[in-house]
């Protein structure tokens, strides 16, 4: 499902193209609708092109595809788009409370080509870990410049 009208795709130029992902465990439309912003204000910040935001509402991030989170799979279908830069998630936890699980999805994701972003701060723990530690699945400022 996504959240709002996807972007054309000829608007990129030189700006690399990227798919936000929002999973909320209840349905909790002001906290997807502010989840949103925050992933429109960083990519404005880092030069980003948001061309959607794919949503799963009322999922609890057990499940690791298929029919049960809709916003997932369109996710990973896009990132097979050869223009596709990366995903960009709030936080890991959007994908999966799971350390793991979310670990399984990480590595799922980099298959297809894509890089993973998070908007948090890559100072701050992430389950538990220090984020220098969790390879490159946290925000990196305009380092493709």
């Amino acid at each position: 499902m996504l959240s709002g009208p996807p972007c054309f795709r000829e608007e990129s130029g030189i700006r690399p193209v990227v798919y936000g992902y929002v999973r909320s465990r209840e349905r909790r439309p002001r906290y997807v609708l502010a989840c949103r912003r925050v992933l429109i204000r960083y990519c404005a910040r880092e030069d980003l092109l948001l061309c959607a935001v794919f949503v799963d509402q009322g999922i609890c991030g057990t499940e690791v595809d298929g029919d049960g989170r809709p916003g997932l799979t369109g996710l990973f279908d896009v990132l097979e788009l050869s223009d596709s830069f990366a995903a960009v998630l709030v936080d890991l936890r959007h994908l999966s409370p799971d350390p793991n699980l979310a670990h399984r999805l990480v590595q799922r994701l980099r298959e297809t080509g894509a890089r993973m972003l998070t908007v948090r701060d890559a100072a701050r723990p992430i389950y538990g870990q220090r984020a220098a530690n969790s390879g490159s699945v946290y925000s990196v400022p305009r380092w493709w410049q």
